[in-house]
């Protein structure tokens, strides 16, 4: 017999229902096993333990009462948390709070942002002013063709078939 057959018998030892050839090889296996009786033992105390305390005597409508109880503090837990719930499971104060910081938030983002756009405006317009300046003197100076005209006109001429390499070759 090993361990877990004798743990497996012993409530049936002790209540005198084991069958009689289990019964000669779990004796046998407490013979010995100094640990399986001190087992066998302490389970024999705890029973004997738990008999001797004293049964706790209720009214005969103490079921009834829990039971009525249980449902009341269920139905105000259940009543509680709807009657609180507004939108989304938040409640009515932390609602108002979270449209409050979005609000803030909003606000402050779009005054950061307009800032920098407005500042960006103001110097695109300075940039186009000195472009346009700086184009009219040129024109002005110059009664040629625009040398980048000419630049450009060269760099159409050239041809980039010879550098062209597939990936294949």
């Amino acid at each position: 017999m090993n361990k877990y057959q004798f743990e497996d018998l012993i409530s049936d030892y002790i209540e005198n229902k084991i069958k009689s050839n289990d019964k000669n090889d779990f004796e046998d296996y407490l013979k010995s096993n100094k640990q399986a009786q001190d087992l066998v033992n302490s389970i024999k105390f705890n029973i004997e333990a738990f008999k001797k305390i004293p049964k706790v005597k209720v009214n005969e409508d103490f079921n009834e009462k829990l039971l009525s109880k249980v449902r009341i503090k269920k139905n105000k837990f259940v009543k509680s948390r709807s009657t609180k719930a507004l939108l989304f499971g938040f409640t009515r104060s932390q609602l108002l709070l979270s449209l409050i910081l979005i609000f803030i938030f909003s606000f402050t983002s779009f005054e950061i942002l307009s800032e920098i756009f407005y500042d960006n405006n103001n110097k695109n317009i300075m940039i186009t002013n000195n472009l346009d300046t700086n184009l009219n003197d040129e024109l002005e100076g110059s009664n040629n063709l625009d040398s980048n005209a000419i630049h450009n006109s060269k760099s159409r001429d050239i041809d980039y078939s010879k550098n062209i390499k597939f990936v294949n070759d």
